[in-house]
Parts: C-alpha cells; sequence; structure tokens
C-alpha cells in the first residue's frame, strides 16, 4: 500500500488505491465539485434537513458558488441559530 501512495504522490494517473478491500483507479477517484441545488440543500433526510447538518465551512463554499435562492437559504439558516450571515461568511471564507 505504501507503493501505491507514493506513486500518487509523484503524479503517477493511472496508480491504484486500496481502500478497505477495494481496489480503484486514481484517475477514477477524483470528485468533480459542483454548486449544490437549493431542492438538494433544504431536502430532508433522516436525520433532518442538510442545511441543518452541514458545517459551516461547507455552507460558506456553497453560498460563495451558487445563486441569490441558496444563499437566501445559508442567510436564514445563519439567522435561525442566532448569528449574523457576514459574521459567519468572514470567519469562514475561502
Amino acid at each position: 500500500m505504501a507503493l501505491h501512495l507514493f506513486a500518487l504522490l509523484r503524479g503517477e494517473k493511472h496508480a491504484l488505491i486500496h481502500v478497505v478491500g477495494r481496489t480503484r483507479n486514481a484517475k477514477e477517484s477524483q470528485m468533480k465539485t459542483r454548486p449544490e441545488t437549493y431542492e438538494w440543500l433544504m431536502a430532508k433526510t433522516r436525520l433532518g434537513r442538510r442545511i441543518e447538518r452541514l458545517g459551516w465551512r461547507r455552507l460558506a463554499r456553497i453560498y460563495w458558488a451558487s445563486g441569490a435562492k441558496v444563499r437566501r437559504a445559508i442567510q436564514a439558516e445563519a439567522r435561525r441559530c442566532g448569528y449574523t450571515p457576514s459574521t459567519i461568511l468572514a470567519i469562514h471564507s475561502r
């Protein structure tokens, strides 16, 4: 396993990663980032709404990458928790 991690650190694109019994190509495991939608953010899971479960750092990243509807929802959540939106976003800025 150390050999595979070393290959990744050297920048080899096709090095293998062993993750809990699974082998993945390093190229396949790279995540593509996309802004989350309003519907995704407000969706109810078994633990509550996603906006209530995410950390402020992640919400700040979503805030800066999203449109007005998502920004308003994050600002409302900050106010509901007793914070000013500008303070939260400044602390967890990019």
